[in-house]
């Protein structure tokens, strides 16, 4: 009898993906996550390869430098950015108001953003950083910032499925950038000379993405128009996702801010190694969330039972995707470390295997996030977000001066569950999601 029901599920089971594979909504969706993969991989093999050959050209003490400056760069960055990306992907999908107005609204509205912010990053720079190398460099970098509002032509694309284009233009654009740090590594350079390279790397990647689109989509860019009310209503709704990707950025920069301070540049070396590696797996869910988000706005206005199954299947398998990785990273973190970096980061090793563990929450919360996005309760993102922030900050005072990197790793691990419980006890209403993780473990078909 036993051996029916098994016989039965199995079936099931191989009826359901035969559909899936039949389904023309299913393939187009991926189609596009192949794409986007496509991209993933070879900017995970290319600039791998460069960011390696860097660090072991640089070494340590500058590769560590050149990370500071460019996390100090990176939360101005996320400022001038609006936390518009998500949004303007969800507006676009449900057309409730026109492409040109929304792209247009969005694209000068970063513009805008970056030439005001601009001049506090100087104010900050000059008051917060006392040594005039590190400061110029941050100048330098921050110049690539300005082209990031062309961003909005990658929401477009996401929005219609349509991401090959992208991939296609930001594949081009990073074999330019590489072939311009290899040259200046052959050429032994200054570290000045790849900062200059960074920055130049916004202009590159904003370049391919305008022609790509000017060649592909039937919107062109000088019917675009920024609307005062569709500001208004994109700032709104933005708000707490811009909110909430300041304290992102804050929660993970903050660490390699506060090494350098604490420990010096040649530390800040070593745990940007550690990061980088771990941050190679962090495509995943952003991939696959990314390319789904169309489907699952979709799929609730249609059916509020396939909404939420859709919700349940992304989330277990963006929970069982982070375990493999842990424990694949785990068992080999020694040899990647050392046929990546070399001997000399070695030292990176524990560190790396530490922040492994933080991705079974990050993935979780990635798709937890787009749930969110749906729902247009995007406020819980400032308060999770903010909380985790806070905890990160004061982990990292205490356990930094005692266990070096590796407490900047306990941090960053901690600081994520710590906050979800701190919710879950004093926010009833978001108990939720405790069960969703653990309901996500064991997804039945």
């Amino acid at each position: 009898m036993k051996e029916g029901v098994v016989f039965l599920k199995n079936d099931k089971l191989r009826q359901k993906i035969t559909q899936l594979l039949r389904h023309q909504g299913y393939l187009r969706y991926a189609k596009n996550i192949s794409w986007l993969a496509l991209e993933k991989l070879i900017r995970l093999i290319v600039g791998l390869f460069v960011s390696i050959w860097l660090a072991r050209y640089l070494g340590p003490l500058e590769y560590g430098l050149l990370n500071y400056v460019q996390s100090y760069v990176f939360i101005f960055a996320v400022i001038t950015s609006l936390g518009m990306d998500t949004i303007i992907v969800r507006e676009l999908v449900e057309k409730k108001y026109s492409k040109e107005k929304i792209l247009g609204t969005a694209f000068y509205s970063k513009i805008i953003a970056t030439f005001i912010i601009f001049p506090l990053l100087y104010l900050a720079t000059y008051f917060l950083v006392s040594d005039k190398y590190s400061s110029t460099l941050i100048y330098i970098v921050a110049i690539g910032v300005i082209f990031q509002s062309f961003n909005v032509i990658d929401s477009y694309y996401q929005s219609v499925v349509k991401s090959k284009y992208v991939v296609i233009a930001n594949i081009i654009a990073m074999c330019l950038s590489s072939l311009i740090k290899i040259a200046l590594i052959i050429n032994n350079a200054s570290l000045i000379y790849f900062a200059i390279a960074y920055s130049i790397d916004g202009a590159i990647v904003a370049l391919m993405l305008l022609i790509f689109f000017t060649k592909n989509s039937k919107t062109k860019i000088v019917k675009w128009s920024i609307d005062i009310r569709t500001v208004k209503y994109l700032v709104n709704e933005s708000a707490p996702m811009w909110l909430s990707g300041l304290m992102i950025a804050i929660y993970a920069k903050t660490d390699q801010l506060m090494i350098k301070d604490m420990l010096g540049s040649e530390e800040l070396g070593y745990y940007s190694a550690a990061v980088k590696l771990n941050d190679l797996f962090g495509f995943v869910p952003l991939i696959i969330c990314s390319s789904l988000l169309p489907a699952i706005v979709n799929a609730r206005n249609t059916s509020k039972k396939k909404y939420f199954k859709r919700i349940s299947y992304l989330y277990s398998l963006m929970i069982w995707l982070s375990i493999f990785i842990l424990i694949l990273g785990n068992l080999l973190a020694k040899q990647i470390v050392d046929l990546s970096f070399g001997l000399l980061y070695l030292k990176a090793t524990e560190v790396f295997k530490l922040l492994l563990w933080s991705n079974v929450f990050i993935f979780f919360l990635t798709a937890w996030a787009k749930f969110i996005i749906v729902e247009k309760n995007q406020k819980l993102f400032f308060y999770f977000d903010s909380l985790a922030v806070i905890i990160n900050i004061i982990l990292n005072i205490f356990l930094i001066p005692r266990y070096g990197i590796r407490g900047a790793a306990f941090a960053t691990v901690l600081a994520v569950p710590i906050a979800q419980v701190i919710i879950y006890i004093f926010w009833k209403k978001q108990r939720y999601i405790l069960k969703s993780f653990f309901k996500s473990l064991f997804l039945r078909f």
